[in-house]
């Protein structure tokens, strides 16, 4: 999906303000109604921020904007703890493609050993 800029600063500029920081989080229920964009598209936005490290989430506590500067040891581990929760739902995601990829890969082979067979 296809962002634009200037949505993107909208998000991040209103979660800077009201969402700074791990104790500040909030959900997107919480944040929708004020930037004004469908759910798909405000997960997009949030999707390219946190690749680019200026906001992370968790399942628990909601989205954030990450500080600039810190000396919070909480914050970082809290940041930390995102980004691991990130890692491991993509590894998940990469372990059940590798199922299916072996499950059509078994498939494809018994098809084709018994169009050989029947020759």
């Amino acid at each position: 999906m296809q962002v634009n800029e200037n949505d993107k600063d909208k998000v991040l500029s209103w979660l800077m303000k009201y969402a700074s920081g791990f104790r500040n989080a909030r959900t997107r229920q919480d944040v929708l109604p004020y930037v004004g964009f469908e759910d798909r598209y405000y997960r997009a936005i949030c999707s390219q921020l946190k690749h680019e490290g200026h906001v992370a989430s968790t399942c628990s506590r909601g989205t954030w904007a990450i500080p600039l500067c810190t000396k919070d040891p909480a914050e970082v581990e809290a940041a930390l703890e995102s980004y691991i929760e990130m890692k491991s739902k993509a590894l998940d995601m990469l372990t059940g493609l590798d199922r299916q990829i072996k499950s059509l890969e078994d498939k494809k082979r018994c098809i084709t050993q018994q169009a050989v067979m029947t020759f």
